[in-house]
């Protein structure tokens, strides 16, 4: 079950608007189980209440309300059941999480809210969830049981399609471009580009926004068809062969550009008579003027800084992604999460990191380099990273610098670093490691010039 991070939620308004919803009013009295067809959030859920012993049940659309006999106070509903998004459910989920009475079952999690709402949310399967909300002086678990609730159709909501997740380890849905309408423009260099429609229109807005603060930004790049990227994978392994392309060319159907709602933007620095100093603090304060304002038009800043132990790539302050709704655009740049954590899609590590003494490096710096090591772990299937640990100073000297730079194509690097790693391989191994085999002091050598970050350039037993 999804459980995404650090979101806020209001119960008592939700129940609010759910006692407020119009419905054909369905009821009855003689039968003594009612069911229906509600829609919400792009599925069907056919919904059965328990009327028994006099209760009552009216259905709309939407939503189910249940109430106890009249002589138990039964003119107010008792409780309200009805499909919730993604995006809600992981608002109430986050903040249901740290009280007490949260508990989990096989079929959903149940707790209490701050107003004593008592909620039960079902977990109906391909990401639908059903919520039932009963009054705080109720009998819950006698309320819940007269509820039935079963999936029977599931249609993607176009939210639910501006959230797709595509990284490293999450491939782009085979029939994605059949769901996608794609927007030809130029960006600023006058080179055709496509953008998704709804993306395109939503950086538009943005542009003119961020021009009001004085801000130029313009695009760079968006969609890139997988055919394309084979293209290029191709083209590259001919010319530098497959090593090279596994260290620097994006695998296809792995690239957030396949979607058409990642752009990469451009921003445009006025020339003045700066320093280097004065101009990369200028640089970044336009960034911020740009980040502030990406939420309101449905973006986010894909590639946080520090994060790339999630996310895979290092902070791109030009890397934004369209998601929909400003209100779930604002949840996540709001409470600092990556789109990975916000659609609780971080596959957890047992792996245990010794990053050791070190003279040459901060814990910082062998964090980013160990990210790099875990984002080309991850690319093989079915392993699982047990270790990894800081080889050592003695490492870092004039020679293992050489030989970084030759296998890097004459790179200029300045410094390198080496972990040692231990980890069983899946059952088809890879182009590195054997089928179900347990390695130990696997190594793995990265390097970076001045001022540059580091970059895997080596691995092996």
């Amino acid at each position: 079950m999804r459980k995404t991070k650090q979101l806020l939620w209001l119960a008592g308004a939700l129940l609010a608007v759910c006692l407020t919803a119009c419905g054909s009013g369905q009821s009855a009295q003689t039968e003594e189980v009612l069911t229906a067809a509600c829609q919400g959030e792009g599925a069907t859920v056919q919904v059965s209440a328990d009327v028994s012993g006099g209760w009552r049940a009216d259905f709309d659309p939407v939503s189910v309300r249940l109430y106890a006999p009249e002589e138990d106070g039964g003119r107010d509903p008792v409780a309200i059941g009805l499909c919730e998004g993604e995006a809600e459910y992981a608002r109430r989920l986050q903040a249901a999480r740290a009280l007490p009475s949260y508990t989990e079952t096989e079929e959903g999690v149940t707790f209490t809210d701050g107003a004593g709402l008592q909620e039960y949310i079902l977990d109906l399967g391909e990401n639908v969830h059903y919520t039932i909300l009963a009054q705080p002086d109720c009998d819950a678990q006698a309320v819940f049981s007269r509820f039935d609730v079963t999936l029977t159709a599931r249609t993607p909501a176009q939210d639910d399609l501006f959230l797709t997740l595509v990284n490293r380890t999450h491939k782009l849905p085979d029939d994605w471009e059949s769901r996608i309408r794609l927007v030809d423009t130029q960006n600023y260099s006058q080179q055709s580009i496509q953008v998704e429609e709804n993306a395109y229109q939503a950086f538009r807005a943005l542009q003119e926004d961020v021009r009001k603060d004085g801000v130029q930004i313009e695009l760079e790049s968006s969609y890139r068809s997988v055919e394309r990227q084979k293209d290029l994978w191709a083209e590259y392994e001919q010319a530098y062969g497959l090593d090279y392309c596994n260290h620097y060319v994006a695998v296809p159907g792995f690239s957030e550009h396949h979607t058409g709602l990642a752009i990469d933007v451009n921003l445009i620095q006025p020339e003045k008579d700066q320093t280097d100093e004065e101009r990369a603090a200028e640089r970044a304060a336009l960034w911020a003027k740009v980040h502030a304002k990406l939420a309101a038009h449905g973006f986010i800043l894909r590639y946080l800084e520090g994060r790339d132990d999630v996310t895979g790539y290092s902070y791109e302050p030009w890397h934004i992604r369209y998601v929909g709704d400003p209100a779930v655009a604002g949840e996540i740049m709001e409470t600092g999460v990556t789109l990975e954590e916000y659609l609780n899609a971080v596959e957890p590590s047992d792996a245990v990191v010794d990053y050791g003494t070190s003279a040459v490096y901060d814990e910082d710096e062998m964090r980013e380099a160990v990210a790099a090591i875990r984002a080309q772990f991850d690319t093989w299937t079915g392993c699982e990273l047990r270790s990894v640990r800081y080889a050592g100073d003695q490492c870092y000297n004039r020679e293992g610098v050489a030989w970084l730079s030759s296998v890097g194509g004459g790179k200029a690097y300045a410094q390198c670093i080496e972990f040692v790693s231990d980890f069983r391989s899946g059952e088809t191994g890879s182009g590195y490691c054997e089928p179900n085999t347990d390695y130990t002091d696997y190594q793995w050598w990265l390097a970076r010039t001045l001022g540059g970050e580091w970059e895997l350039l080596s691995w092996g037993a």
